[in-house]
């Protein structure tokens, strides 16, 4: 019983206690003015219900409840205040105090992951007179896992007969070796590096690549500049001593035994030399023998821009044509002793190969 009525006065303190102090106004009213008749008693019973209503329509503000929380106060004792009152407060934990704790300076660092290193995959070489391009690509990693940040790549090659070197390191994922020789053949493979932390095991240096190989092509090339059937003008480009030096002849004969024309495309020549000031031999032989010198037709492919009208209006295209003209050629015998021939040069046509 004792407990409903506690609850009651909880609930409804302020309804009841504003009922007793209607009634305490009222018999007060009535001693103070001496009201002793119905019509006053009517009057002021409309005075207490108007007052009554007001109250209704504008209660009191609720009460602020404290704010428990370790953002607006140091978490401490004097934090847990009592409401006013005698309701008690019932906390479901006890607060345990940790003095001297400090909140997080700046943003949190994310959770570095351990990257994975892929072995380079090398491409085919793409060999030109006096050069080797070699080519890679970085392999892809296994699902799930982040690739590693390579640093460098470190490039090996191998001359037929001798040991591995290391030719250079790069960043990029190709190279052009111009330090060859002429038919000879060379391989090569690639290995790259990081400086990321890597999954267990594994080392900051990956495997070596494949291998590729590559036969560079002969030291001589002829160009054929013109001429007529009974000599041409060309040029001869060699590798001589590490480099690419070339020669320009004027007049090379076919060959002729009645007339004892060997048909040699070059010869050694007396050049200066750019160190030392004095004449030296350059030998520009070749190995290749001027068989022929004719006339034929040359089948080439060059672009004619063409014209039409379309819905009213004039469009333009370029469309590539095949055509032929007369011009020299060359057959010869190359430096394998094998039969070739060799179209006079022209930059503007494009020989159909």
């Amino acid at each position: 019983m004792a407990m409903d009525m506690k609850e009651l006065m909880m609930e409804k303190g302020d309804q009841i206690a504003l009922g007793a102090a209607v009634l305490l106004l009222v018999g007060y009213a009535a001693y103070a003015f001496g009201i002793s008749s119905d019509a006053d008693l009517t009057a002021l019973d409309a005075q207490v219900k108007q007052a009554d209503q007001k109250i209704k329509t504008n209660p009191a503000p609720a009460r602020e409840k404290v704010d428990y929380s370790a953002t607006s106060k140091p978490w401490g004792a004097e934090s847990a205040e009592k409401p006013s009152g005698q309701r008690s407060y019932v906390s479901m934990f006890k607060a345990k105090i940790v003095p001297n704790v400090k909140g997080s300076v700046g943003p949190i660092k994310p959770v570095l992951r351990d990257k994975y290193l892929t072995t380079p995959a090398m491409g085919a070489p793409e060999t030109e007179l006096g050069q080797v391009k070699v080519k890679w690509t970085d392999s892809k990693v296994p699902p799930g896992e982040e690739a590693a940040t390579i640093t460098e790549y470190e490039l090996f090659r191998q001359e037929a007969g001798k040991g591995w070197t290391s030719l250079t390191k790069v960043k990029a994922r190709d190279f052009t070796d111009s330090t060859v020789e002429p038919k000879k053949k060379y391989a090569y493979k690639v290995k790259c590096r990081t400086k990321d932390k890597l999954k267990d095991g594994m080392k900051q240096e990956s495997e070596f690549s494949q291998v590729v190989e590559a036969t560079v092509p002969s030291g001589v090339a002829i160009i054929y500049i013109g001429g007529s059937p009974q000599a041409a003008a060309i040029t001869v480009r060699k590798f001589i001593g590490g480099q690419w030096k070339e020669h320009k002849y004027a007049a090379v004969m076919p060959k002729n035994e009645e007339r004892n024309q060997t048909g040699d495309i070059g010869k050694i020549e007396r050049e200066k030399d750019p160190d030392t000031g004095k004449n030296v031999e350059v030998d520009y032989k070749t190995g290749f023998v001027l068989n022929e010198i004719k006339k034929d037709r040359f089948k080439f492919k060059r672009m004619e821009r063409r014209s039409k009208i379309v819905n009213g209006q004039l469009e333009t295209e370029d469309v590539e044509i095949e055509a032929e003209r007369d011009r020299m050629k060359l057959l010869y015998t190359n430096d394998d002793g094998k039969p070739a021939e060799l179209w006079m040069a022209d930059e503007k046509e494009e020989e159909n190969k």
